[in-house]
């Protein structure tokens, strides 16, 4: 008898794999069930891909987002990106009142979800400008299978600044413990990846007005060891060649 009945399938459209009135199971049909369940039902199912870019040019918010309720939610300015006309960018804002809005983040869950490590992707390039009145300290924080992490890697952005291009590493070595406990176990599982308004490495911002201008999020890699090895081997190698021509001068 066909076991798989999964009653809360992802936006309920798969209610179950059994053929109605036929009282037997469709092993087929169980197969293709079973297979878009995974798909759709892990989490960062949407996975995250090496080089990809959150430009915003679609007029979209791109899956960022504050949750509700927020008397501010992220919107899109045309025209103002680092290229300016033609380029548009994300707007993120906070009150700096306790309470909904008070805090500047954004968070995505959607195609920054999944395994980072099996993607490559080491770190998180983006163009920031403090378009606000107050100074701003941007952090990233993760969370996942092994909990809440945020980067060591912050940037400090005065008052009405220009655009500035930021890096934040991702790897395990480079993150703090923002209540979780295996950074490795999360970059294999991110849920959410999200940006911070904190003077130091923290997964919730503090409770500060601000509004941050976000543009060109793009998923970077790190050099793997074997091109890292091979880089030092050449190097060491163009030195060796060199020494006996020095030597007969």
């Amino acid at each position: 008898v066909c076991q798989l009945t999964r009653q809360d399938a992802y936006f309920g459209l798969l209610k179950n794999c059994m053929i109605v009135g036929m009282g037997k199971c469709d092993l087929g049909r169980c197969i293709s069930v079973t297979f878009l369940f995974w798909m759709f039902h892990l989490p960062g199912s949407v996975a995250v891909t090496l080089h990809q870019t959150d430009d915003f040019q679609s007029l979209s918010t791109e899956g960022w987002s504050v949750g509700p309720p927020h008397p501010q939610p992220p919107s899109i300015v045309a025209d103002e990106g680092p290229t300016g006309i033609g380029d548009h960018h994300l707007l993120i804002q906070a009150s700096g009142v306790d309470g909904p809005g008070g805090r500047l983040a954004s968070f995505n869950s959607t195609q920054w979800g999944g395994d980072y490590l099996a993607a490559g992707v080491s770190g998180v390039e983006v163009m920031l400008r403090n378009v606000g009145n107050t100074p701003l300290t941007i952090g990233l924080a993760i969370d996942g299978g092994g909990g809440r992490f945020a980067t060591l890697d912050m940037v400090t952005l005065e008052p009405r600044s220009l655009w500035t291009a930021a890096s934040f590493s991702l790897r395990p070595n480079d993150l703090q413990p923002a209540g979780g406990t295996d950074a490795t176990a999360s970059l294999r599982s991110v849920s959410e990846l999200r940006f911070v308004n904190s003077a130091d490495p923290a997964f919730k911002a503090v409770v500060a007005p601000g509004a941050l201008a976000i543009d060109d999020v793009t998923a970077v890699p790190e050099i793997s060891a074997p091109i890292a090895l091979a880089a030092t081997f050449l190097f060491f190698a163009a030195l060796t060649r060199r020494r006996p021509r020095s030597a007969q001068r």
